[in-house]
């Protein structure tokens, strides 16, 4: 098994998010939980102060197990 790493973008004002955006394979479940707390602080670093107030922005992520066949 391998561990798919995803992040989205949300906004809380419009009730919406982005399109998951797939960041990568991952051996352990560990490894993508740390990869998706750095990437959610870099994208948050990223971001216009006042548009992460006025939007409501926050990030999530999903480490998900796929099949390994042989990628």
């Amino acid at each position: 098994m391998k561990i798919l790493f995803s992040i989205i973008l949300c906004s809380a004002v419009h009730g919406a998010c982005l399109p998951p955006l797939e960041g990568g394979f991952y051996d352990d479940h560990y490894s993508c939980l740390k990869q998706g707390h750095e990437k959610s602080l870099e994208i948050l670093r990223e971001l216009d102060i006042q548009a992460v107030n006025e939007q409501k922005y926050f990030v999530k992520f999903r480490c998900t197990e796929v099949m390994d066949d042989g990628v």
